[in-house]
């Protein structure tokens, strides 16, 4: 056998075993800011959404079975947001404007914005979050990026705890990204709550997040071990 059709079988293999190892899609994304969710209940089993509204105590975000659905939506001429019920406007995730995207936590509420996976996989989350630019006041949040292990039961953190400071300009956090493997059921959640303050009503927090399929590391290793021994080979009969 030659070493091209060697290596070529290989590259067949490692496809599918890839393939086979991951029900989800590599390639494959999600992005939040063109999915916002307006007419059916965000995270309902029989929606198939992709992404989920929460408020949770800051208390509990080690759990989150505590995590309450933000289930009503309130719909007015220049925004809509999903919050509590329709007395209680924040902690909620809505739009402003018909375009932008923002959370907006409460005292001792922090805002929530999950996306699920449907199956395993890997995947690369990029996001940044942004104080809204039509607040002029506030005095901060803290944002942090959750992994919610549905198996297992157990939060760990991708992203430790950060405060986005109420200082003019309106400061980004810039670009950040994290990658984690996921089983179905499990849920990667970014968290913005009050920070070191308390709840203003200029806290309005803009959210860009994309979540996107990427190779399992073990599979790479796979086909990087493979071919190495494939060259190894080819050079002791070269000898």
């Amino acid at each position: 056998m030659t070493f091209t059709k060697a290596l070529a079988m290989i590259l067949v293999a490692f496809l599918v075993t890839a393939v086979h190892a991951e029900t989800l899609t590599v390639g494959d994304s999600w992005t939040f800011e063109n999915e916002l969710l307006t007419s059916t209940n965000p995270g309902s089993s029989t929606n198939n959404a992709k992404w989920a509204y929460y408020g949770a105590d800051d208390d509990v975000l080690g759990n989150i079975t505590d995590f309450t659905l933000l289930s009503y939506l309130n719909t007015q001429a220049s925004w809509a947001r999903w919050q509590l019920d329709s007395d209680t406007w924040a902690p909620n995730v809505g739009i402003s404007g018909g375009t932008a995207e923002q959370m907006h936590p409460e005292d001792d509420q922090a805002s929530v914005v999950g996306w699920w996976a449907e199956a395993s996989g890997a995947v690369k989350i990029e996001y940044s979050a942004q104080r809204h630019t039509d607040s002029t006041g506030g005095d901060g949040v803290g944002y942090q990026l959750l992994f919610w292990d549905d198996s297992a039961t157990t939060m760990s953190t991708l992203q430790s705890r950060a405060i986005l400071p109420a200082v003019a300009g309106n400061p980004s956090t810039g670009t950040l990204s994290a990658q984690t493997s996921v089983d179905s059921g499990d849920r990667i959640l970014f968290v913005v709550d009050c920070g070191n303050g308390t709840c203003s009503n200029a806290d309005s927090t803009l959210l860009s997040e994309t979540v996107t399929v990427i190779p399992e590391p073990s599979t790479l290793v796979l086909l990087a071990v493979g071919v190495l021994a494939l060259l190894l080979a080819r050079r002791w009969r070269q000898r």
